[in-house]
């Protein structure tokens, strides 16, 4: 069966330094609700992603970093 298509990140209305610290500290107040927090890594993840195909390559090493620290924030990661 198809997986239903994800909206695309939407254009960040903040710097993105400011977003990714803000997503990291709302993800680990959220990491008790498993389904939330997994959530909530994937958009991440890809906010990462589309910004740096966007063209807009900053700081993308720095930001490639900040993404994967999702991954030290400890909770059940469920993959179907």
């Amino acid at each position: 069966m198809e997986q239903p298509r994800r909206r695309p990140p939407q254009p960040l209305m903040e710097p993105f330094d400011c977003w990714i610290e803000r997503k990291l500290s709302e993800l680990d107040a959220i990491k008790s609700d498993d389904e939330r927090a997994h959530s909530l890594e994937d958009d991440i993840r890809k906010q990462v992603l589309h910004e740096i195909a966007s063209g807009d390559f900053g700081e993308a090493t720095a930001w490639a970093a900040k993404a994967l620290q999702t991954g030290e924030i400890d909770f059940d990661r469920w993959c179907a």
